[in-house]
């Protein structure tokens, strides 16, 4: 389960700085930051105290859907784990 908390922790992380960026893109000046909002669907239950990660709802980029990729396997990943927990 401590492997399973510091995948999160680090993916907790970059998700946070992409977040607080505003999810930022890049117009043909490289200088120049294209502010973004994005919606995230909301947060499913697993079973009780535990949440899966909400993905962002319609991703307009490949950033965005390289985020939906990462919590998809966040969120696979914590299912088994808590499912082998439980045989323990």
């Amino acid at each position: 389960m401590n492997e399973v908390m510091g995948s999160l922790c680090g993916g907790l992380a970059w998700l946070m700085a992409l977040a607080f960026l505003g999810c930022p893109g890049r117009t043909g000046d490289a200088q120049t930051p294209v502010q973004h909002n994005f919606q995230v669907e909301r947060v499913r239950q697993l079973r009780r105290g535990v949440d899966l990660w909400p993905l962002v709802v319609k991703p307009a980029s490949p950033a965005e859907e390289r985020v939906n990729a990462t919590l998809a396997r966040i969120n696979e990943q914590l299912s088994s784990e808590l499912v082998d927990c439980d045989k323990n």
